[in-house]
């Protein structure tokens, strides 16, 4: 076997090895080639900072990384760990950490963060043993059967643009690598975003990706919360999209919203943690 980094591999051959790896998963996905490549572009996926294992030149597992600049600081993000079931029990995540590290070390990287299932105990296991820290816990909800009125008081108009720091200011939970400015931008033309109007004032907005049936981001401005504003963008959503809807990775201590998604007939189907490594 080999590892080395995959710079060069199609989407279409992580994509195969992609499947493999979670057809027997916790929560099984199978991932469209365009969905993928739409998920590794908001992700800031590199392949030549990822990293995979091959026999007999075929790749048997993977790690993607995507990379960004937070606050001046160059941070890694594993968006996807990969391993088909016949080689699993041989430590392969280990080792391909062992030889992408230096490489991200040397490109002026200082951190990766990933999320994991809490229930994943073996994936758990080999992240703790590569030294990854648990930062917190985000859950992650689905709703079947959700029923709201369109009626509300605002009136609602597209967002042509992303004006993130007036966005940004509507918002108290700190978003998940998936949902940060620099991912919905990257994935934007994928996304449906509306904004709520009173009086020709912004006071909330909802971004959604019909093809995930996920909604990215949903905010209200601290003074026009509880007035229906974010029932009505959600009421929108269904009115046009219908059920299910997703709600992936809610900060746990964000108790406003999670007790709205609750409240409004959302079910949490797992819980994640987000973990984070030193370099």
């Amino acid at each position: 076997m080999q590892i080395k980094t995959l710079s060069g591999v199609s989407y279409e051959e992580i994509l195969r090895v992609f499947n493999s790896a979670v057809s027997d998963y916790l929560v099984p996905l199978q991932r469209a080639s365009e969905r993928l490549a739409t998920k590794m572009k908001a992700d800031g996926t590199e392949l030549s900072l990822s990293c995979g294992v091959f026999e007999n030149e075929q790749l048997v597992a993977f790690i993607l990384h995507g990379v960004d600049t937070i606050k001046g600081e160059k941070v890694a993000y594993n968006g996807g760990t990969g391993v088909v079931p016949s080689k699993r029990g041989m430590r392969l995540t280990t080792k391909m950490y062992e030889f992408i590290l230096p490489v991200l070390v040397s490109k002026g990287i200082t951190r990766i963060v990933l999320e994991v299932i809490t229930n994943n105990v073996p994936a758990l296991k080999t992240y703790q043993g590569v030294g990854f820290k648990t930062k917190r816990e985000l859950l992650c909800y689905k709703g079947n059967e959700l029923d709201y009125l369109q009626k509300g008081p605002a009136i609602l108009k597209p967002l042509a643009n992303y004006h993130w720091e007036l966005l940004e200011s509507f918002g108290q939970v700190k978003p998940s690598w998936q949902y940060t400015t620099r991912a919905i931008t990257a994935s934007s033309s994928a996304n449906i975003a509306l904004g709520a109007y009173l009086k020709d004032e912004l006071t909330g907005y909802i971004i959604f990706t019909p093809s995930t049936k996920r909604i990215q981001q949903i905010a209200v401005k601290p003074d026009y919360r509880r007035k229906g504003i974010a029932s009505q963008l959600v009421g929108s959503i269904l009115h046009d999209y219908g059920n299910p809807v997703f709600v992936i990775n809610v900060d746990k201590n964000a108790n406003a919203l999670n007790a709205f998604l609750t409240k409004m007939g959302l079910v949490l189907q797992l819980k994640q943690f987000e973990m984070e490594l030193l370099l």
